[in-house]
């Protein structure tokens, strides 16, 4: 069911005629649906819609969601992975073999959908393996919407459509979709064959191509079939894409030569693979020099690194910054400020009630309603701590427009952590989550933001002295 909140978010009428002037083929989707009720939806693949169809859409559609017709323009990786590790390793291997692409679009995270544009039309659609999908010709992804299950809004983390032309996307070759084919069967231990596939429904389109995988034969040690561990937990087949995922990774957090990059891989690999087993040659052991060649390889590659945004390093939806330990260190500071008079109960409690929906990249969807229900709060209450909490600098926020249907993008301020939190540091008491009235464990304003700890300062001088 979708909530009140979200009736009338008029996604068709606000980003379609930007969508359409960057290139995409883009068409109006019923709300909170997923599939559409056009007839001959497929012709917008290979054309893009006519200026006088796009404005009579936006007129009598503007509450409509919206589709991206794929094949011709633009084409999808669709990552279908629950866990959340797998999930980012797989986008890992499509950054590192398809390219970077700003155009992330997350629905059920850490399901994710990659958006790339067509060097060569048209692109077939196909199956990669159960979890990963290519969605190309008489095909099409969501773009803008609300999630029939979640009730939510897709996002887009880092860039939408609307905001880049696809001009700017990278355009992976046959050969780089190869070689991504190869690395997923690797990655989840398939061998593949192509085959035809029958017509699906209306929404999906027919499938020209599917990559069939057929499962290898595992003994009853190793049930998992998409990543194969030992009796220990470890990584015993695929990893050589899993130390490519970690290479990616290392490169993707900033690191700026290829030996650092090769030090922090191979220990992340070495953490979670069985090395007692020779590498694929059958005759060396894995060691650091693996990692090094392959750091090498991705610098000489020239392949951009993640964009940085506002001064700070992009953050990355497949590194999952915001872990368990930073999320402490943040719902600390801000505890902290409260205690200090820098944030009013209200603010604390609103905070950390945000910071239970984060997910790794940051991205925090909890409307006003989810928030009063679940402190006890008016809602004019919530909506007032919120933009304290934005003054203060704990928190930033994207599309803060106001009205029905504007809905902003929360994150918590990654600049709050002056440093990452260290594993034993005792927690401070929480008390944004139940408690209104927070105790100053710590004392003083030196965990408070810049303008936080200036409003502070001010406040300060201004009351008389007892």
């Amino acid at each position: 069911m979708v909530p009140p909140d979200f009736d009338s978010a008029d996604f068709c009428r606000r980003h379609l005629a930007a969508i359409a002037r960057h290139g995409f083929h883009a068409f109006p989707i019923p709300p909170a649906c997923k599939r559409t009720h056009w007839s001959g939806w497929t012709a917008w693949c290979r054309t893009p819609p006519r200026p006088d169809q796009v404005a009579r859409w936006i007129e009598r559609h503007g509450h409509y969601g919206l589709a991206l017709a794929c094949g011709h323009a633009c084409l999808a990786i669709d990552i279908d992975e629950e866990d959340a590790e797998r999930a980012g390793d797989l986008h890992a291997l499509a950054a590192a073999l398809l390219g970077v692409t700003p155009l992330v679009r997350v629905g059920r995270a850490p399901r994710r959908v990659l958006i790339y544009r067509v060097a060569d039309a048209p692109i077939p659609s196909r199956r990669i393996s159960p979890a990963v999908e290519l969605i190309g010709d008489r095909r099409y992804v969501l773009a803008h919407g609300i999630h029939p299950q979640l009730g939510q809004p897709y996002i887009w983390p880092e860039c939408a459509p609307e905001l880049l032309p696809l001009a700017e996307l990278p355009a992976p070759n046959a050969s780089a979709f190869a070689d991504f084919t190869q690395a997923v069967a690797n990655f989840y231990n398939l061998s593949t064959t192509l085959v035809a596939a029958p017509p699906s429904g209306v929404a999906r389109g027919p499938i020209d191509q599917v990559v069939r995988p057929v499962r290898p034969r595992i003994s009853d040690t190793r049930p998992d079939t998409r990543r194969v561990h030992d009796a220990h937990g470890r990584v015993t087949d695929g990893r050589d894409a899993l130390l490519a995922a970690q290479v990616y990774r290392a490169f993707a957090s900033g690191l700026d030569n290829a030996e650092a990059i090769a030090a922090a891989a191979f220990q992340r690999f070495a953490a979670i693979a069985d090395l007692s087993r020779p590498a694929r040659d059958g005759v060396r052991p894995w060691g650091r020099a693996d990692a090094l060649a392959k750091a090498r390889a991705l610098l000489a590659s020239g392949k951009p690194r993640p964009a940085l945004r506002g001064g700070m390093p992009r953050i990355d939806i497949q590194t999952g910054f915001w872990t368990p330990p930073r999320k402490e260190a943040f719902r600390h500071a801000v505890n902290a400020a409260g205690a200090a008079g820098g944030l009013s109960p209200a603010a604390v409690a609103v905070s950390a009630a945000m910071l239970t929906h984060v997910q790794g990249d940051g991205s925090a969807f909890a409307s006003v309603a989810t928030l009063a229900g679940k402190l006890g709060l008016a809602p004019d209450t919530v909506k007032r701590a919120r933009r304290a909490l934005l003054d203060a600098g704990f928190w930033t926020a994207e599309q803060v427009r106001g009205g029905r249907g504007h809905l902003a993008h929360y994150r918590p301020a990654a600049a709050v952590l002056a440093c990452d939190p260290l594993p034993n540091q005792p927690p401070e008491p929480a008390n944004g989550d139940r408690s209104v009235h927070p105790n100053n464990q710590g004392g003083g304003i030196h965990h408070l933001p810049g303008r936080a700890q200036a409003d502070l300062s001010v406040r300060q001088k201004s009351q008389p002295e007892p």
